[in-house]
């Protein structure tokens, strides 16, 4: 059985955790047949609290990979949680792994050692992937990073060929952004129409958020299904989810400029894979 609605509503409100991430775990923890007394690799997060992972879930070992920066809004939001971890450099994997059942690397996973091949039941992942850019490589450190016959579960979104792929919709701006305008507009076109809101300095901020930070990889639907088949799993399923119809005449004009999409419905994708071989 999953978490009471009682126990999430208690680490909703202490420790902020997102309702979309309760609705991931209880996916993974149906697809995996529960957690318990399974080593689990988390790609991106890190601020499911101990007490959840290891008293609820019941977890043998929980180790986050992510990228936390001094600014990261999980320090200023979620402080409780982060007073009570340590966080170490991914560089001391080697020197930390075996120490603790509940761990947390700052830095990119990409760069996961070969210490951790073969190391892990699961490997969970929500609302991350669409932020990674070297994705591929980081897809086949996970693979490596799996038993035989271990499960990767990754759930995310926006995607950026949905029509709020920007991902500025979690800055409070997202009302003045027309749907689809990051596929359709040209920097400077959707910078004279965000001036009709905003100073000149918030509104190049949202200009390089949309089309020049690292912080999105502008992946597209189709991306993340080559990705997986380039992959070493052989084993695979990518599922779309929150569909919304999109406008003929929108439709049209995308299809146009991206004649190899035509996912532009799907806010996310779920993707559920079996390491076999």
């Amino acid at each position: 059985m999953f978490l009471s609605a009682d126990r999430i509503e208690f680490f909703q409100k202490e420790f902020n955790i997102a309702r979309y991430q309760f609705q991931a775990l209880k996916r993974l923890h149906n697809l995996s047949d529960g957690l318990v007394n399974k080593t689990v690799l988390e790609i991106g997060g890190s601020n499911l609290p101990r007490e959840l992972i290891l008293n609820d879930l019941e977890c043998k070992k929980w180790v986050s990979v992510d990228v936390i920066p001094e600014s990261h809004y999980a320090l200023k939001k979620q402080t409780k949680h982060y007073q009570q971890e340590k966080v170490y450099s991914l560089k001391q994997a080697e020197k930390f792994i075996s120490s603790e059942s509940y761990i947390i690397f700052n830095g990119f996973a990409e760069n996961i050692p070969n210490v951790l091949d073969n190391y892990f039941d699961v490997v969970f992942s929500v609302a991350s992937f669409e932020h990674i850019g070297r994705l591929q490589l980081v897809v086949q450190k996970i693979f490596e990073s799996l038993k035989i016959g271990g499960l990767l579960y990754s759930r995310f979104g926006p995607i950026f060929s949905c029509c709020t792929g920007h991902h500025i919709n979690f800055q409070g701006f997202n009302e003045n952004i027309p749907e689809f305008a990051h596929l359709l507009m040209r920097p400077f076109d959707l910078l004279k129409h965000l001036r009709n809101f905003y100073d000149l300095e918030t509104a190049s901020d949202i200009i390089y958020r949309i089309y020049f930070s690292e912080r999105i990889n502008r992946l597209f639907y189709e991306d993340y299904e080559a990705c997986m088949a380039l992959s070493s799993f052989n084993d695979f399923k990518c599922t779309p989810f929150g569909i919304q119809a999109v406008p003929m005449n929108t439709l049209a004009k995308l299809s146009e400029v991206y004649p190899w999409s035509s996912r532009f419905d799907a806010y996310g994708m779920e993707i559920v894979a079996h390491k076999t071989h």
